[in-house]
């Protein structure tokens, strides 16, 4: 059914989302890139989709052809050359769907087309994206048992997740009636998103460079050093009566103030007793012997942070 035959619903559309121009409805939100335009890209660069990539971009399209649907209407015809670019008067770059059909597209109320059509349209769209390879985007050339074949493979080789093979497995099931609307699409595509993006980032301070891992081998050396050097202080510091004098080396160690009190001790400070500060001149050598390690270990960070052939 036409816009001319569906003009009540037509006009009752009030969303900020839906632009109505002429017979046509837009959908818009802020710019994403088309679909077609990223596989195509990509193909041509040989560069892989990551899955994360094709799950924010369904999520978003999820949002809006629902949008469609909580009016009554439906799409039929959705397929990536469908998703394009507009720039809006306000310079800022935005992306549609053109409802507009093609001849054997028109608009249609439930009698006809259902959410169901659109759900599996979108859901072949995610195979085609999730598989790697020059998938063809005629509709002719795609063999949906082999796309999902492709997906399952890896989803077991931990790839993808498992969330999302199996909530695009019902997208593009035979049976309409197990089809999931896009409400439900969209907020489980914003789950996997999330917890796809929490492994990302674990897996990321995972993997070191070999710069870094030096780096934090030195620096956790550097700390060793402080941690024992004040261990051996404390324990050479006695009083002439026997009581024993510990400094905070907690404390000292952890505000980087360490060597101040070394000299605290050189000078008999800490309890103001010259014998005490006699005394602390063997301190006051494992404080050098420290330093001078530490001082050779900063170098060697310093080192390599210069050098771009330890990335």
């Amino acid at each position: 059914m036409r816009v001319q035959q569906n003009r009540a619903i037509f006009e009752g559309i009030n969303n900020k989302f839906i632009e109505k121009q002429r017979e046509t409805l837009i959908v818009w939100q802020e710019y994403i890139p088309s679909f077609y335009e990223i596989l195509q890209e990509k193909i041509d660069k040989k560069i892989k989709i990551e899955p994360i990539e094709v799950v924010y971009l369904l999520k978003i399209i999820f949002k809006l052809i629902f949008q469609i649907h909580s009016y009554g209407l439906f799409h039929g015809n959705i397929k990536p050359q469908n998703i394009h670019l507009k720039l809006r008067e306000n310079n800022k770059e935005k992306s549609y769907v053109n409802i507009e059909q093609e001849k054997d597209y028109p608009y249609s109320d439930k009698s006809s087309l259902m959410p169901f059509t659109d759900v599996y349209s979108l859901g072949v769209i995610g195979l085609i994206l999730l598989n790697p390879g020059n998938t063809k985007m005629n509709s002719k050339s795609i063999k949906l048992d082999q796309l999902l074949e492709n997906l399952y493979v890896r989803c077991k080789d931990g790839q993808i997740p498992k969330q999302l093979f199996q909530v695009i497995h019902q997208m593009v099931s035979q049976d309409p009636d197990q089809r999931p609307i896009l409400e439900y699409c969209a907020e489980k595509f914003e789950t996997i998103e999330y917890e796809m993006t929490q492994l990302k980032s674990q897996e990321s301070v995972r993997k070191l460079t070999k710069k870094e891992l030096f780096i934090l081998q030195k620096a956790k050396q550097i700390e060793q050093i402080k941690t024992n050097t004040l261990k051996e202080m404390n324990s050479r510091t006695e009083h002439k009566n026997q009581q024993n004098y510990w400094i905070d080396w907690n404390h000292v160690h952890n505000n980087m103030f360490w060597w101040k009190e070394y000299q605290k001790y050189f000078h008999g400070e800490l309890i103001g007793s010259q014998n005490i500060g006699i005394k602390c001149f063997s301190c006051w050598n494992i404080y050098q012997q420290a330093q001078e390690q530490i001082d050779s270990l900063n170098n060697e960070i310093l080192q390599w942070k210069d050098d771009d052939k330890n990335d």
